[in-house]
Parts: structure tokens; C-alpha cells; sequence
């Protein structure tokens, strides 16, 4: 067998071990999903994802804490945008790539800044935003539920009035002014979630 040959072979070989998962992949085009979504940085809450075709989805964050007590209410909403592509789909799963952009607000906000001796302050309206670059496995145990695992690359810019947002792994601040980014973040506990499709 010849040398040209044996590329033909190997290119047909090529073609059919990636032609296979992609006849077998799961048609997700018009599906809507509910569920929960921790993003790398840390934001958290209700998610919505919709498909606009078998490869291309939308994805909204949001989440709420409230606490009440006799010297303030304080309110924080995590919210996030974002949209991912279908790399490599298979029967049970899919790897995609995505971007994101997250974040957190607080109505009022306190902390101690160690730098200055340990001094507590509280201050009101804290925004801090993140972007994130995902890579998504999602694994489907039937038509309608499925869970998500992610790593990948983030930046977060912190308030100098405190931290919002809580990213684990590389990267991770929480220093009052600091920026973290990281290579490699994510992984079991860092960015997860789950989905259930109508």
C-alpha cells in the first residue's frame, strides 16, 4: 500500500469517527432550559437557557439574597449573560465553548479592610463584574435533565468598597480594589449546574 493511500485511508477513518457522534448527537435546536448555574467567578442563581440551533445557545443568570435584620436590609442580585457553541456533541454529551459575562450588585455592603488597621465601613450601591470563557461539558442522563461542569479562563474586577463575588481555584480575590484572573479555573465545585428541559 502506498503512501497516498494510506492517507485516504486514514482521512476516511477520520471522517467516519467524527461523522458517527454528530449523527447521534441530540437535536437541542428551539429548546428551552430551567435550572441553576454557578459561574466561575462566583455569581449564582435561576437559570434560562434557550437553543437557537443545534449548536449556538443563550443563557440568563439570576439570583437573589436578602438580609433583614434590626440595623439594615441589605439586597444582592447575581446576574449573568452569556452564550455558548456546541464544539463536539454526542449522544450523551456535549463540549462547548462559551463567553460570559457576570456579575454581582449589593444595595449596601460592609467589610474590614485589614490594610488600614482593621477598620469595618459600609457603604451602599457595590457593583463587581466578571468575564469568563468557559469550556462546558454538558451531560444528558435523559431528553429533558442534564448537568454542567466548566473550566476555563475568568477576570474579575473587585469593588474597592469589597467583594461580592466568592470564584474558587486560581485567579480567586476577594481583596477590596484587586483584579484576579484566572487559566484553568472552574472544575467540580468552582462552575456547575444543572438543567431541566421543557
Amino acid at each position: 500500500m502506498n503512501k497516498s493511500s494510506r492517507l485516504l485511508l486514514l482521512a476516511l477513518a477520520f471522517l467516519m469517527l467524527t461523522g458517527a457522534p454528530e449523527a447521534l448527537a441530540k437535536n437541542m435546536q428551539g429548546k428551552m432550559g430551567l435550572g441553576f448555574q454557578q459561574t466561575m467567578p462566583g455569581a449564582h442563581g435561576f437559570s434560562i437557557a434557550y437553543w437557537t440551533n443545534s449548536h449556538m445557545a443563550v443563557q440568563l443568570l439570576l439570583g437573589g439574597e436578602f438580609l433583614m435584620n434590626d440595623n439594615s436590609n441589605t439586597n444582592q442580585v447575581h446576574y449573568g449573560l452569556g452564550t455558548k457553541y456546541v464544539l463536539v456533541a454526542t449522544r450523551f454529551a456535549n463540549l462547548s465553548i462559551g463567553a460570559r459575562l457576570s456579575g454581582a450588585f449589593a444595595s449596601e455592603q460592609t467589610f474590614t479592610d485589614n490594610s488600614v488597621g482593621g477598620k469595618t465601613t459600609t457603604d451602599s450601591n457595590v457593583f463587581q463584574l466578571a468575564l469568563e470563557v468557559p469550556f462546558e461539558i454538558e451531560y444528558f442522563f435523559s431528553d429533558a435533565f442534564a448537568i454542567n461542569l466548566a473550566f476555563g479562563v475568568m477576570a474579575t474586577k473587585v469593588s474597592s468598597k469589597g467583594p461580592l463575588l466568592k470564584p474558587q481555584g486560581l485567579g480567586a480575590t476577594e481583596t477590596p480594589g484587586s483584579t484576579g484572573i484566572g487559566i484553568g479555573s472552574g472544575g467540580l465545585l468552582g462552575a456547575a449546574g444543572f438543567t431541566f428541559y421543557l
